[in-house]
């Protein structure tokens, strides 16, 4: 029986490579959709239902060291995340109609600043720096924008206006 097994699935005949390539397509599939936080390696992200994502979009630029993923939340605000060729997100930006959770876009180590998890976060203009982390955020209700990244994990190559 066990020889049946592993002959079903590790061997060539024509079923088991359909199954095998049924898994990669299924791992390739899901594997693209991991979110972290800034200075973290990749982990998985979970969301309460108010914030669903509703697209994500991957784009490769090896070139430049970096990986861009872009997706949207229900709430209709877009996030960027660009991850270092080591899977490590090294900045993430944002827009839209609602201000997203910094603690999940970045490493709840930098968000111990009372200026940055103040009641007033949503209503105002911070620009600030802590050890290598930068953030710049502004917003009004219903338009919020910005941006924050870590410049020991930052690839020489990136350009950071891309980040506006």
């Amino acid at each position: 029986m066990n020889y049946l097994l592993s002959n079903f699935v590790f061997g060539r005949g024509v079923f088991s490579v359909y199954l095998k390539f049924l898994i990669l397509s299924f791992l390739y599939l899901f594997s693209n959709v991991v979110f972290a936080a800034i200075g973290v390696d990749p982990i998985d992200r979970f969301y309460d239902s108010s914030k669903v994502i509703t697209s994500v979009k991957t784009t490769n630029n090896y070139g430049n060291g970096y990986v861009l993923q872009e997706y949207t939340e229900i709430s209709g605000s877009q996030i960027r995340e660009y991850r270092n060729l080591l899977g490590q997100l090294f900045a993430v930006a944002w827009s839209g109609p609602v201000l997203p959770d910094l603690k999940k876009l970045i490493s709840e180590k930098y968000l111990d600043d009372p200026i940055l998890v103040g009641p007033q976060l949503s209503n105002r203009v911070i620009s600030t720096k802590k050890g290598s982390l930068v953030i710049k955020s502004q917003g009004r209700m219903r338009f919020f924008k910005g941006y924050a990244y870590d410049l020991n994990i930052l690839p020489s190559q990136f350009d950071l206006r891309l980040l506006e």
